[in-house]
């Protein structure tokens, strides 16, 4: 009883939590930053070829992670077992977010595109507020990120100080 209780209360660590969101965060932006500098410095090779590349990287991982967590499961029900239509509706969209990752990184900056991913993830709030079988409901705390990231992008995009590539397209 006692190890059931110390394991929820480190599954519920704010402290635990913050790691976990920085830790995400430095990790995604690296990521993010190598991904751009390998795409700029290769810029011979076609957006197609590119997001080819970068999925079957994905694949590899995906496939690896299905035969080290779920390969009896696979095994009795089949890789798709209870996929719905909503379920297929939701790997296209990923889909088509990644190949539109692929264009953003040909032609803007890893900066840019943080800024995208950040008014998508608040266009799609929106949307499911609007979804009353959702029951998303914003807390004062998300209306404040949200102010604070429309803002943030706001300046950015009004700076003067904002990459060159980035100053050009805004001035064509």
């Amino acid at each position: 009883k006692e190890v059931a209780a110390s394991a929820s209360a480190s599954a519920r660590s704010p402290h635990l939590g913050v790691v976990a969101v920085i830790s995400a965060a430095v990790l995604s932006g690296l990521a993010g930053v190598w991904t751009e500098a390998r795409v700029k410095r290769t810029a011979h090779v076609s957006v197609a070829v590119r997001n080819v590349q970068l999925g079957l990287a994905s694949l590899a991982a995906g496939a690896c992670s299905v035969c080290w967590l779920d390969a009896e499961a696979v095994r009795q029900r089949g890789l798709f077992a209870g996929f719905t239509p909503l379920v297929w509706l939701v790997v296209l969209q990923v889909a088509a977010g990644g190949l539109i990752i692929g264009v953003v990184h040909k032609h803007a900056d890893n900066i840019a595109k943080g800024f995208a991913t950040s008014l998508s993830i608040l266009l799609s709030s929106a949307l499911s507020a609007l979804l009353p079988s959702l029951r998303f409901s914003p807390s004062p705390r998300f209306l404040l990120g949200a102010v604070l990231v429309v803002a943030a992008t706001a300046v950015y995009c009004l700076s003067t100080d904002a990459p060159s590539g980035e100053r050009q397209r805004r001035e064509r």
